[in-house]
């Protein structure tokens, strides 16, 4: 029966990248296989890979990148009027590596430093250090938690990763109210909120969460 693999991340491993790569390719040569890999382009993975049939996602996606930086810088230029917006936007696509997610981060900081009366200067040379692996820029988030809120973060990401199924407000307030029972805390201050009122809470708390 054929088997199609679909991998992604693989420049993500954290091992020995060179067995990884090796035994993909011995994988890759069994005739009922096909693999599909995703990666950010590497020394080793290019060198290995140049003979296979490739994509650059880049040419794919480029273009809604730009669209993306044009639409969420413009809505905050007089804030960035004597930033050089085009300068910032090539900074920005060669440092994504047409990697979108770290587009958006990198937008959220920016839009985030804007709103604090960051100048335009200031915003440029936070877009300068930003790291440029995804890893290093969730680190980032995670370090800005302030100690306060660091347990209740914890708990909504183990709700979100470790749920079987979408993980609902409605659910989510059902879960908040046992933990408070059991730990004797007072998850966004639960007592008394119907859940009409909870789920625009958390809305507002959480923001993203379904």
């Amino acid at each position: 029966m054929p088997l199609l693999f679909l991998i992604d991340g693989i420049d993500e491993d954290e091992g020995n990248m060179r067995k990884l790569l090796d035994k993909l390719l011995a994988i890759g040569k069994h005739p009922n296989v096909k693999l599909c890999l995703a990666s950010r382009p590497g020394p080793m993975i290019q060198a290995l890979f140049k003979n296979l049939p490739s994509i650059d996602m880049v040419d794919y996606n480029q273009s809604g990148i730009e669209q993306y930086i044009n639409f969420t810088i413009h809505k905050f230029q007089p804030r960035l009027e004597l930033l050089d917006l085009d300068g910032m936007q090539e900074m920005i696509l060669e440092r994504a590596q047409g990697v979108f997610l770290w587009v958006f981060l990198a937008l959220e900081e920016i839009v985030a430093a804007c709103v604090n009366g960051s100048t335009a200067l200031e915003i440029k040379a936070l877009l300068q250090n930003l790291p440029q692996e995804l890893a290093d820029m969730y680190q980032r988030i995670l370090d800005r938690i302030p100690s306060c809120r660091q347990s209740k973060a914890a708990i909504t990401y183990v709700l979100v990763a470790e749920s079987p199924n979408i993980l609902t407000l409605a659910s989510l307030h059902s879960t908040l109210r046992f933990l408070a029972q059991i730990t004797q805390v007072n998850w966004l201050n639960l007592e008394g909120l119907t859940d009409e009122i909870f789920l625009r809470k958390a809305q507002c708390y959480y923001g993203r969460i379904a």
